[in-house]
């Protein structure tokens, strides 16, 4: 009986002292920021616009040679092929992350984005 008491005394001791599990850090996907927030009226149609949103997903990853499974990848051009068509990463623009900065894909969109962003500044 001591023996119990000792091995459950040591569980709680430890378990107490434990400061738990963090949560994972959350990963990034991809958004498509023009179809906008959509509010549905009934389950129907939130079904059918979750499903819609899936399949146009789908698709463009498709097009752009992504796996739909995985969802990301560590391809240049595949990403911006998915930004082209207006899906935007919840990481940030793919030649903006510290991964990519190197890439000679990036420096040819850098220099192409650079210059439209100095045309819109007054």
């Amino acid at each position: 009986m001591k023996q119990i008491i000792t091995v459950l005394m040591a569980i709680v001791l430890t378990a107490c002292s434990f400061s738990g599990f963090e949560p994972p850090r959350e990963s990034s996907h991809w958004t498509l920021p023009s179809r906008g927030e959509r509010h549905y009226a009934t389950d129907d149609e939130l079904r059918k616009g979750v499903l819609e949103y899936i399949m146009l997903e789908h698709k463009a990853m498709l097009e752009c040679g992504i796996d739909p499974n995985v969802g990301s990848t560590t391809s240049v051009k595949e990403s911006l092929c998915m930004e082209e068509k207006g899906w935007r990463d919840t990481d940030g623009w793919t030649c903006e992350q510290d991964m990519f900065k190197n890439d000679p894909l990036c420096d040819d969109w850098r220099s192409k984005h650079s210059k439209s962003r100095i045309q819109k500044q007054p």
